[in-house]
């Protein structure tokens, strides 16, 4: 039987041209369809923007998003990291367009005068963070992702299925063991990552291979019920990254399936506001009303309430539950207050936070057993002088990436360290790129790093850098001892032929014999 390795041709001279969302070519600006369309749709917000109670500010708002897919977004690649940025702008502007809605400017809102100008730097900070992605991964040349994506026909979604309940089932148990781990439990959480790569691949056979939808929406509903069980509202990731692997039909030749990704945005929008409804009395009861963020009461007991209030729930505590969804969307607030208070009451701190989180990186646990334990609620306290709960109350409040780049380098220095950021975010997508033992793998990865330390400005940097780091490293090492073997387990056919030693074949899909 033939060797069942497809031998992609890398990109050269002979490959097709890849159009660009924006590019420049010596007669003039070239934009493709897409890009047409939302610089279109940006131009005519930022226009009704110079009409609203933030006219500038709101105007500038909009014309970010056109900037920013034409940075990140690739042809034939899934777009995630320029969800990542393009959700982080959007904590910064979720402020913003609250005021406009109710026609209060911005600076007579209860965070005071301040909150402007953090939107402001929010905005351009989230720029900076993507020009430094931009800067590593502008000439990488990833190989035939085109074909690779076409090759997911090769994979049995009834394999990945099972794929992915052996790792859920697998992830379920480190997270009960971690608390108990000592210092192996920033390790042991990374290696729950795993179960993103199965999850990834269901949905991108599915939407990507135009095949029945059966196996993938079991496996979302799988993933929003668990998310739906904990404390935290842990179930919007995974329909985030459903609509992630949809987009990217946008810009391929493949048929786009609006239907889907109508669908996945109207659930993600209906589930906020529910959850956002029952959310106070929901985490009282999972307590005991014990006032921490703790979890005391059985699955059937938290799905018969749930279930309760999904029962009693009336339309207009939806229209409550989704407004409150858009407020707790931006996250600028403790930013404000930063910058009412730094420098006035206390100096910058002149790099020592993003310093700290590095060291803190090269401290593990496991060897310094009295490294002191990370309350990023004591430090939102330091820099604001607002008193919020902490680590008393099991609960934990960040100032957020932002914030802390203003702490250390003031305006606009706190854009040198976001820039940076974004080089390592680059650096890592560069690896899995080219370095992967698949370029769908390589995806599924950046998905599982992306989609839980590049989403959320909120992140304190400490966490950021300590839990992506070895979440990368976690996953190198999973790469290069399973990737392979994991693509053998879940081809549609059994592989066949001798082992391939060839380091350059790796980047190559499997495919089924003809």
């Amino acid at each position: 039987m033939s060797n069942l390795r497809s031998r992609a041709k890398p990109l050269g001279p002979s490959a097709p041209p890849q159009s660009k969302f924006i590019g420049l070519k010596p007669s003039g600006i070239v934009v493709d369809g897409l890009g047409k369309a939302v610089l279109v749709a940006s131009c005519c917000l930022a226009a009704w923007g110079l009409t609203t109670v933030n006219p500038w500010l709101t105007f500038c708002e909009f014309l970010l998003p056109p900037i920013i897919l034409a940075l990140l977004w690739r042809p034939n690649d899934v777009p995630i990291f320029a969800f990542a940025i393009i959700f982080q702008w959007l904590q910064g502007f979720a402020p913003v367009l609250s005021s406009n809605i109710i026609e209060i400017p911005l600076s007579q809102l209860a965070e005071g005068d301040s909150l402007p100008t953090a939107a402001w730097l929010s905005m351009l900070g989230t720029l900076a963070t993507a020009l430094g992605y931009y800067f590593v991964v502008r000439k990488v040349r990833t190989g035939n992702c085109r074909q690779a994506l076409n090759n997911l026909t090769a994979l049995s979604r009834k394999k990945l299925f099972v794929a992915y309940l052996a790792a859920q089932a697998i992830v379920s148990v480190l997270s009960a063991l971690a608390p108990h781990m000592g210092g192996l439990r920033q390790l042991v959480l990374a290696v729950t990552a795993v179960r993103w790569v199965p999850l990834f691949l269901i949905c991108a056979t599915t939407t990507l291979g135009r095949k029945p939808s059966g196996w993938m929406w079991a496996t979302i509903g799988i993933e929003v019920a668990i998310g739906m069980m904990g404390y935290f509202s842990q179930f919007k990731e995974p329909l985030f990254l459903l609509l992630i692997v949809s987009t990217a039909s946008l810009r391929s030749e493949r048929k786009v399936p609006y239907l889907r990704i109508a669908a996945v945005i109207s659930l993600t929008v209906l589930l906020t506001a529910f959850w956002q409804s029952v959310k106070l009395n929901y985490r009282i009861h999972l307590s005991r009303n014990s006032g921490l963020q703790d979890v005391s009461i059985g699955h059937m007991e938290r799905v018969s309430f749930l279930a309760s209030a999904a029962n009693s729930l009336t339309l207009e505590d939806l229209k409550t539950g989704l407004a409150s969804g858009i407020n707790r969307v931006g996250y600028i607030q403790f930013f404000a207050h930063t910058l009412d208070y730094v420098p006035s009451q206390r100096p910058h701190e002149n790099g020592a936070l993003w310093a700290g989180a590095v060291l803190h990186l090269f401290q593990p646990r496991i060897l310094f057993p009295d490294k002191p334990e990370i309350d990023a609620s004591a430090r939102t306290i330091k820099y604001t002088g607002i008193p919020v709960a902490g680590r008393e109350r099991g609960t934990s409040i960040t100032i957020g990436l932002m914030g802390e780049s203003y702490i250390d380098f003031g305006a606009p220095g706190m854009f040198l360290p976001l820039f940076l950021l974004g080089v390592f975010y680059g650096k890592i997508a560069k690896y899995f790129y080219t370095a992967s033992s698949n370029l769908v793998l390589g995806q599924a990865y950046l998905a599982a790093i992306f989609l839980t330390y590049a989403l959320y400005i909120g992140m304190s940097n400490i966490s950021l850098v300590g839990g992506c780091v070895t979440t990368s490293v976690t996953l190198v090492v999973v790469d290069k001892k399973m990737g392979l073997r994991f693509l053998r387990f879940v081809q549609r056919e059994p592989m066949q032929g001798p082992k391939v030693r060839n380091r350059s074949l790796r980047t190559r899909m499997y495919i089924p014999a003809a």
